[in-house]
C-alpha cells in the first residue's frame, strides 16, 4: 500500500500553498519509503513551461525487499499503490511494482497490464516519448485517488488524500474522486492557458474505456435468468450442496490470496493480521476462513469498537425511568438488553461489543489452537471528539453527516490501540485488515433487498441487489481508504474478489438469499448455511447490523436529531 501525490503546474506562477502538508499526508500511507521526481517541460509553440512532480510513499507488504518509488527508466514514471492478487503471478517473494513495472519496461501498455488484473490499485504513469499521463483506479475503486484543479492558477493535483491546507486554499471542495469506469489520460502538450493566465486541461484531458483485454474491468451482472418452480420449500433455505461448496471454496481462495503475502510479524508473538469485527455474521466467517489459510501458532486480532454514546446513555436512562414510573399502574414496558446494559453495567457494551464477545467464544471452539486476541476499543465522548476535525480532514470530499458516523469506527479500528481481553492495553502490529464488506451487496443483506421482494417479487429484488452492486465504486471504499491508510495499514475485502463476485452474480438469486424466509435465515441464506455448516451456532443466524448503530457513533449528542429527514444526511458535516 502507497501514497500517490502528483501536481502539474505553472512554473512562472507562484505557488498557492506550500505542498509540504500534502506530502505529510501521502508519506502517513507509506511509512517505509517517500521520494519524488521532477520533471520541467516545455510546450511547443506557446513557450507555456511546466513542472511535473511526481511523489509516491511506500507500505512495504510484498516481497523481499522494498520497491521505493516513484518507478524511473526506460523513459517512463510510474506510481503504484495497489496489491496483485489475479491475472498477473507474483510470488510469494516477488514484488507487485516491480512485476508490473517489468510489463511496462517491456513494451505493454500500462492500460492492457492493469486491465488484466485483479486487486485494489491506483496509479499515475508518465511517458516522456508521447508526454502522456495515465491514471485511474481499479474498477471497485477500492483504493483512494482524488484529482483537483485550483481555480486561480490552474495547478493540478491529483492524490490519494487531501491536506487540511489544500483544502482551505482551493475553495474547499475542489476535490473529486476519480472517475473508476475507465482509465484517464491527460496529453501534456495540449495544456493550455485560461483567460486569466491559468491552465486549463479540457483538450488535454479524457476518459479512455478499459481495454478489451481486461479481464475484471466490468461490474458484475446479477443472473435474472430462474423459475419459481426450481425453488424449494423448506423452513431454513440452503442451496444444492455442489453450490454451497463452491461458494465456500471460492470465499476460502479469496482469503487465501489476500493473507498468504502478508510479511512476518516484528516478533514471535505478533500478529500479521487483524479483522475489522463487530462479530457479526459476514467478519467472523472471514475470521473462520482465515484461520483455515494461517499457521495455527500465529494470533489473529479482532478489532472491536466501542463509542461513549451521551445521547444513547440518556435515551436509555430515561426509558428506565419511565418504566419505573409505570410500574405503579401494572403498566410493563421492555427495556431493549443493549440499552440496559449502557446503564447498569459497562457504557462500552454496545451491540457489536456484545455479538463480539459471543462470537469470539464460537471461534475458539471452532480453532481451539488460535490465540484470538479480542482487542477492545473504547472510545469516549471526549477523545471522538478531539478526533473529529482530523477525521473530516481524511474523508474529504466525502464528509457529510451520514457518513461522518461510518468513518468514525473505522479510524480507531485503524488505529489499533485498545485493551486485549482479559490481558491488558495492547497496540496492534498488523499492516493488513480483513474487513466483510461487500457481504450483503452480493448476497441479499439489505432491508430494502426484501422491502421490493414483499411489493413486487423476486425481479424487483434482482434489480436492487444489482444497483447496490453498481454502486460500490461510487460510494465508501475511497473514502474508507483515506481514512485507513491514514494510520499506515492496509484493508483487504475478501467478498469484493472480482472472480468470486462473477461467480456470485451468476447463480440464481433464491441460491444466494431466499427472501421468502424470515430476517436472520433468508436474508444471505448462502452465507447463513455456509456458517450453519461450519459450526457457528447461533452466529449464523445474527441479524443485519449498520456499523454506526452497533457501534453507537451515530448521533451523540442529546440534542441531535436522526437524519431520515430525506437529504439531511448527504449535508456536509459544519465545523
Amino acid at each position: 500500500m502507497c501514497g500517490i501525490l502528483f501536481t502539474l503546474r505553472h512554473k512562472r506562477r507562484p505557488l498557492a500553498h506550500d505542498r509540504a502538508a500534502s506530502r505529510l499526508e501521502v508519506a502517513k500511507r507509506g511509512p517505509d519509503a517517500l521520494q519524488s521526481i521532477c520533471v520541467d517541460l516545455a510546450i511547443p509553440g506557446s513557450g507555456l513551461e511546466l513542472e511535473l512532480e511526481f511523489t509516491s510513499s511506500v507500505l512495504a507488504l510484498r516481497g523481499d525487499s522494498i520497491v521505493s518509488q516513484p518507478l524511473r527508466g526506460n523513459g517512463q514514471i510510474f506510481c503504484w499503490n495497489g496489491q496483485v492478487f489475479r491475472g498477473l503471478e507474483v510470488a510469494k517473494h516477488e514484488n507487485d511494482t516491480s512485476k508490473i513495472w517489468e510489463q511496462v519496461c517491456g513494451g505493454q501498455a500500462i492500460t492492457d497490464v492493469l486491465g488484466r488484473v485483479e486487486g485494489p490499485f491506483a496509479f499515475l504513469h508518465y511517458r516522456e516519448d508521447t508526454r502522456t499521463i495515465t491514471f485511474g483506479r481499479d474498477r471497485l475503486g477500492r483504493r483512494s485517488l482524488l484529482i483537483n484543479t485550483e481555480a486561480d492558477t490552474g495547478m493540478l493535483t491529483i492524490t490519494s488524500v487531501s491536506s487540511k491546507v489544500e483544502n482551505e486554499a482551493t475553495a474547499n471542495g475542489a476535490y473529486q474522486e476519480i472517475d473508476c469506469s475507465g482509465f484517464w489520460q491527460m496529453e501534456v502538450d495540449k495544456v493550455g492557458l485560461n483567460e486569466s493566465g491559468g491552465l486549463e486541461y479540457a483538450k488535454a484531458l479524457r476518459l479512455l474505456e478499459r481495454p478489451s483485454t481486461s479481464a475484471f474491468g466490468a461490474i458484475p451482472r446479477m443472473s435474472r435468468a430462474f423459475s419459481e418452480t426450481d425453488i424449494p420449500d423448506g423452513p431454513d433455505p440452503c442451496p444444492p450442496a455442489g453450490v454451497l461448496h463452491q461458494f465456500v471454496a471460492g470465499l476460502r481462495e479469496s482469503v487465501r490470496l489476500r493473507v498468504e503475502n502478508i510479511p512476518p510479524a516484528a516478533t514471535s508473538s505478533s500478529s500479521r493480521l487483524a479483522i475489522l469485527f463487530s462479530g457479526g455474521l459476514d467478519c467472523t466467517f472471514l475470521s473462520h476462513l482465515a484461520s483455515l489459510e494461517l499457521p495455527p501458532d500465529e494470533p489473529i486480532d479482532l478489532l472491536n469498537v466501542a463509542f461513549e454514546n451521551p445521547r444513547s446513555i440518556a435515551a436509555a436512562e430515561d426509558l428506565l425511568q419511565r418504566q419505573s414510573a409505570r410500574r405503579s399502574k401494572s403498566t410493563t414496558e421492555v427495556v431493549p438488553k443493549d440499552a440496559l446494559a449502557e446503564i447498569t453495567g459497562d457504557i462500552y457494551d454496545v451491540p457489536d461489543r456484545l455479538t463480539g464477545k459471543q462470537s469470539v467464544d464460537v471461534l475458539r471452539k471452532l480453532h481451539p489452537d488460535r490465540d484470538w486476541r479480542f482487542i477492545e476499543i473504547n472510545v469516549d465522548y471526549q477523545e471522538s471528539q478531539a478526533h473529529r476535525e482530523r477525521i473530516l480532514e481524511l474523508m474529504h470530499p466525502s464528509d457529510t453527516v451520514r457518513k461522518q458516523s461510518l468513518a468514525m469506527p473505522l479510524y480507531f479500528a485503524a488505529r489499533r490501540q485498545g485493551h486485549w481481553q482479559g490481558h491488558g492495553p495492547y497496540s496492534s502490529e498488523a499492516k493488513v485488515l480483513l474487513s466483510g464488506l461487500g457481504a450483503d451487496e452480493l448476497l441479499g443483506g439489505y432491508a430494502r433487498h426484501r422491502r421490493d421482494f414483499n411489493l413486487k417479487g423476486w425481479m424487483a429484488a434482482i434489480d436492487e441487489m444489482q444497483m447496490d452492486i453498481d454502486r460500490i465504486p461510487t460510494r465508501n471504499l475511497g473514502r474508507d481508504d483515506r481514512i485507513i491508510s491514514s494510520h499506515g495499514v492496509e484493508t483487504r475485502f475478501p467478498y469484493l474478489d472480482m472472480a468470486f463476485m462473477q461467480w456470485v452474480a451468476e447463480l440464481p438469486i433464491w441460491m444466494k438469499c431466499d427472501l421468502r424466509a424470515p430476517e436472520g435465515k433468508g436474508d444471505k441464506s448462502l452465507l447463513r448455511c455456509a456458517a450453519r455448516q461450519a459450526g457457528m451456532g447461533a452466529v449464523s443466524e445474527f441479524k443485519k447490523r449498520a456499523m454506526q448503530f452497533g457501534t453507537r457513533a451515530a448521533r451523540m449528542h442529546p440534542e441531535e436529531k436522526g437524519t431520515k429527514q430525506r437529504g439531511l444526511g448527504a449535508k456536509k458535516v459544519e465545523r
